[in-house]
């Protein structure tokens, strides 16, 4: 039992702590490039939506200007899976979701997550 307490704590430490470090860099403004994490920011909800698959999911759509420099055909970010941190509030509440679908990301930047 001991060691599997041990082993969950280091799992969840490798897992949270790039995230924590990324948020804190993001946070406290320095300049250069985060590693850990990736900011987009001035994404807008088109709010919940009912998906016979998924169950209740969210369209979000990002930033044209900054979403339309990617090249999305080639780019594993955000895929299927990935988990998000959404934030209104320079992290003092977040809500964390992963991505259901990107298949319109590379015309409308619209991603769906749960």
């Amino acid at each position: 039992m001991f060691f599997l307490k041990i082993h969950f704590r280091l799992l969840r430490e490798d897992f949270v702590g790039p995230l924590r470090d990324g948020i804190q860099q993001y946070l406290s403004g320095v300049e250069g490039k985060n590693f850990n994490v990736r900011v987009y920011e001035n994404v807008r909800s088109y709010g919940p939506r009912l998906c016979s698959r998924s169950g209740i999911v969210y369209d979000l759509c990002l930033d044209a200007t900054m979403a339309s420099k990617i090249s999305w055909a080639n780019s594993r970010r955000l895929i299927f899976g990935n988990l998000l941190v959404l934030t209104f509030d320079a992290f003092q509440s977040c809500a964390f979701v992963t991505v259901e679908d990107r298949s319109k990301i590379e015309k409308d930047f619209i991603i769906t997550v749960n």
